[in-house]
């Protein structure tokens, strides 16, 4: 999956809560880079934030994202 500059950002209050969301959903990060259900999961980006990236069932980039690593 590329990560693009256009994309929503939306926080959440949990970042573990948050993926585990998602892997109910059936998203995971071991899937191929080309699959709608891939994410990819930044625990330490640059931003300071932790952030997980993935594609919304219309192809729209999501960003959920959370104040700290819980």
């Amino acid at each position: 999956m590329e990560i693009y500059e256009t994309h929503i950002a939306l926080r959440v209050p949990s970042f573990r809560g948050a993926v585990e969301k998602l892997h109910a959903a059936g998203f995971h990060e071991d899937l191929p880079d080309e699959h709608p259900l891939k994410i990819v999961i930044k625990p330490h980006p640059p931003t300071g934030y932790p952030q997980v990236y993935f594609f919304y069932p219309d192809r729209h980039l999501l960003e959920w994202n959370a104040a700290t690593l819980d």
